[in-house]
């Protein structure tokens, strides 16, 4: 990822991905970075432009000035403190607007979750779709069954193995399980 600027002047964030080294993984990020541009909410990550060229491809995001929230947490404790709630509020307002329209982001983690401070208080951004599953509006059951997202903030349906055939099946309620494991993490903040 790196720090921008537009052909307005403005400072956007300007992701790489090689298409060459791991196609079906560019392919993915491909398709969600499409869906992703039609997603319009405060508390989303706007991908600005794609260019993609034959052997690579860029996005150009947003700018979160703030870091991640981690990063947040680690140069303003005392600003990150005072805003606990609203922080929290606004993660799990954009993480509603995605289960609204059939999303499960799958890797709710405080890595994911940018802040923007342009307005003087933290703003929250979701980011990182890249596992994200984008179930279709006639989709008659929301099941997955890829193993992924980070393994500190996976819900225990992912360890929930189907002695059988080694399935496992879980639905988009994994990512408020790692909405609490998250909250977890701004509360005990230090």
């Amino acid at each position: 990822m790196y720090k921008a600027l537009d052909s307005n002047g403005c400072t956007v964030a300007a992701k790489e991905i090689d298409k060459d080294h791991n196609s079906r993984g560019a392919l993915r990020e491909i398709d969600n970075a499409n869906k992703q541009r039609k997603l319009n909410h405060e508390n989303i990550v706007k991908i600005l432009d794609v260019n993609n060229e034959e052997d690579e491809m860029w996005m150009f995001l947003e700018y979160c000035d703030g870091g991640d929230l981690n990063t947040y947490s680690r140069n303003h404790f005392q600003e990150l403190k005072n805003n606990q709630l609203r922080v929290m509020k606004e993660t799990a307002k954009g993480l509603h607007f995605l289960h609204k329209l059939r999303i499960a982001h799958r890797d709710i983690k405080p890595e994911n979750i940018l802040i923007q401070t342009k307005s003087g208080s933290p703003q929250v951004k979701l980011t990182d779709f890249g596992v994200s599953k984008f179930h279709s509006e006639d989709a008659t059951c929301s099941a997955m069954h890829t193993n992924l997202g980070t393994h500190t903030y996976k819900a225990p349906e992912f360890w929930n193995v189907d002695q059988e055939d080694g399935s496992i099946t879980y639905y988009k309620n994994v990512d408020v399980y790692a909405l609490g494991l998250t909250y977890l993490a701004i509360l005990q903040a230090k």
